[in-house]
């Protein structure tokens, strides 16, 4: 280790940067990861390793670089999860800054010291990172955003675009690829974050050390190299993916209480996570593990009164699970037209695809919007009211609350 130990200047006592790495069973890529931060250019940093309880040699392999290097310290605790060893990192840390980097993977050797630079006069830097020799950037421009206003957390929580490398809104969720405030998520932290969600907790912290910022800055600059762990939670079938789900989206709603944009905050939080677990419930939970039908049962726990009855079925994309329900299970029912931007056919299985300026010559007695999302049916309601359409002709779904998520897992029916 002596050529390595002198890549630190022990001279220096000023500790810019605390670099903290959570470690659970990495002995195969640990010492790797390692290298990587203690070859960085940048001198003013301490490496803080956090075993969350390793069972393999992890912990042996983390030693061998505390004998003559003085800026790597080793904390070890029961196992809690990376959240949770994060949080210890930051209770132990002296920087002013903070960065995170995964034992899996590892950075380039002038990441931290360019990272710095552009710290100056913002609370938070995100920069790219590689995957898969790809580069991923933020949805945001680059350049500094101010977070005190309305359109930044509508842009951050969701954008329209599809989901696209992990990143749903303006952010990419992840920690690693950028550079926080100590005191900054000290206030974090000190919100006493208890929950046990083993998923989005990055997002979780994200959000909240967010609400305690300013100004952020956004580089397209990439010095961290991600790599796809097959052995982590996100590559495995979750089957409490959706408990984890609610425990974060009611514990942010919890913590933002107070916040100037707290409304804001809850209105596109449901928009996305409602997205998310569209598109991620069945990686996580399996094919058959969720009833997607019995949303719409449990929505809907009436629909035996539209017997008989002219339909007009509103929808986005959940389109083929509503219809397939109602086609399966209340067959009397009979659709006369969907309306959905999802579809660009002309018939859905024989029935018409109409646009809203078409509903005119549409002879129905119920309009049924299915969207899950209350924004979107808010606007949908109001156009069709404006179109003439009366109110007791249009059925809505109910907001998907803590107990209806709950429901829909067939093994807790």
């Amino acid at each position: 280790m002596s050529s390595r130990t002198s890549m630190y200047n022990k001279n220096d006592k000023e500790i810019f940067v605390s670099v903290i790495v959570p470690v659970y069973n990495s002995a195969e890529t640990i010492d790797r990861c390692l290298l990587s931060i203690c070859n960085q250019q940048y001198g003013k940093l301490e490496i803080i390793v956090v075993d969350d309880g390793s069972t393999d040699n992890s912990t042996k392999i983390i030693s061998k670089y505390l004998d003559g290097a003085p800026t790597v310290s080793l904390i070890k605790q029961e196992n809690s999860g990376s959240f949770n060893a994060r949080c210890t990192g930051i209770q132990h840390a002296r920087g002013k800054y903070i960065a995170f980097v995964d034992s899996d993977d590892w950075i380039d050797g002038s990441m931290i010291s360019n990272l710095v630079k552009h710290m100056e006069d913002c609370d938070l830097l995100s920069s790219g990172f590689f995957r898969d020799a790809r580069i991923v950037t933020d949805h945001l421009s680059e350049g500094m955003h101010y977070v005190d206003n309305e359109d930044f957390w509508k842009n951050y929580l969701i954008s329209e675009s599809d989901y696209e490398d992990g990143i749903i809104g303006g952010l990419t969720n992840a920690l690693w690829c950028k550079l926080f405030k100590r005191e900054l998520c000290l206030k974090v932290i000190n919100k006493r974050l208890d929950v046990s969600a083993k998923i989005n907790e990055d997002f979780y912290f994200l959000l909240l050390y967010l609400c305690e910022c300013k100004k952020i800055k956004v580089t397209y600059e990439s010095y961290y190299h991600y790599i796809n762990n097959p052995n982590s939670i996100t590559q495995k079938v979750y089957f409490d993916f959706l408990r984890d789900y609610t425990e974060i989206f009611y514990s942010i709603i919890d913590k933002t209480k107070g916040y100037e944009f707290a409304d804001v905050i809850r209105k596109n939080l449901i928009r996305r996570f409602l997205y998310e677990i569209s598109v991620w419930g069945t990686q996580y939970m399996g094919a058959g593990i969720i009833d997607y039908s019995k949303v719409f049962q449990l929505s809907f726990p009436n629909l035996d009164s539209l017997n008989n009855k002219n339909v007009v079925l509103y929808c986005e994309k959940e389109v083929w699970s509503c219809f397939d329900y109602i086609s399966e299970n209340h067959r009397d029912i009979n659709v006369v037209a969907i309306i959905s931007s999802s579809l660009n056919v002309d018939t859905y299985f024989g029935i018409p695809v109409v646009n809203l300026q078409e509903l005119s010559r549409i002879s129905c007695d119920f309009i049924v919007l299915t969207m899950g999302d209350e924004d979107l049916a808010n606007e949908a309601t109001k156009e069709l009211c404006q179109m003439g359409i009366e109110d007791n002709k249009i059925l809505r779904r109910p907001p998907i609350l803590k107990n209806l998520l709950a429901e829909i897992l067939l093994s807790d029916a």
